[in-house]
């Protein structure tokens, strides 16, 4: 447990940011399918993908320089229809995103 502790302290002073929380489809309806990635899916730069687990969480960190590299998509979903970018204002480590579902006219399209 202090273990834990230090390595939190530790990576939060290195410019690390703590990304932990739920991706549902619906209120009370985990994707399981979803996965968040740093660095934009099918783009030319490296992509690191963070799964979420069968409840729908996922845990991870990430360096402060990539803040504005997160992206929420499905994985065995069309990826320009069920990707967005996650702003800096919803990060933290209780995190709940909604899943695009591609019919609902709330993506977020990235321009080029």
């Amino acid at each position: 447990m202090r273990t834990t502790i230090l390595l939190a302290i530790l990576l939060t002073a290195s410019g690390c940011m703590h990304l932990k929380g739920i991706v549902e489809e619906a209120p009370d309806r985990p994707a399981t399918t979803a996965a968040l990635s740093v660095g934009r899916p099918g783009g030319i730069t490296d992509v690191t993908v963070h799964h979420v687990n069968a409840q729908g969480r996922f845990d991870f960190w990430i360096f402060t320089i990539d803040e504005h590299r997160v992206f929420l998509f499905d994985t065995e979903g069309e990826l320009q229809t069920s990707m967005r970018r996650i702003d800096r204002s919803e990060f933290g480590n209780q995190m709940r995103l909604t899943l695009p579902s591609g019919r609902s006219g709330n993506l977020i399209h990235e321009r080029h």
